[in-house]
């Protein structure tokens, strides 16, 4: 079976143009929770676009509805999302970025418990379970999200890196 929105290295695309919505995101948050019930605490980080924080904070609206506990890390890049999903212990890493893309694209990179991408089955499992519909496509106008800082996690990463 094909995938409708994941490609090749997650969801990408132009802001504001389907699937790069806000409503998307927050759609996708249920679906991922409904693919993966047993994710309960999720590490999320962005680049410097100007969609980041808005996604961002449609993706933490979407968890905490399902009672998922999400933490920021702010700007960093892909390698250190990856690391620190595994070195906390965290059930998912969410990567928001369009990595080499134009600046108005952006989108979203997904990693396991263990800091790696998702396979293209797991994307197919999350796809089958997102619901468009427009009492899903709701969302909080005030979106509480708890800002956490790992003090030691640059210091760690930097650490266990091997040249």
């Amino acid at each position: 079976m094909k995938k409708k929105f994941f490609g090749t290295d997650g969801i990408r695309g132009t802001f504001n143009e389907f699937p790069i919505t806000r409503t998307f995101f927050y759609s996708l948050t249920k679906a991922i929770k409904l693919t993966f019930r047993d994710v309960n605490r999720v590490i999320i980080g962005i680049d410097t676009r100007e969609s980041s924080d808005l996604i961002e904070s449609d993706i933490i609206c979407g968890f905490n509805k399902m009672k998922v506990e999400c933490n920021t890390l702010g700007v960093v890049s892909t390698p250190m999302l990856s690391f620190t999903t595994k070195k906390f212990n965290y059930d998912l890493g969410i990567m928001i970025s369009a990595s080499h893309n134009p600046y108005t694209d952006n989108g979203i990179k997904i990693f396991d418990k263990e800091g790696e991408k998702l396979c293209d089955n797991d994307e197919l499992k999350i796809e089958k379970n997102i619901n468009l519909t427009k009492k899903n496509q709701k969302h909080l106008l005030k979106i509480e999200k708890k800002k956490v800082t790992f003090p030691n996690t640059k210091t760690s990463y930097m650490k266990d890196f091997q040249y």
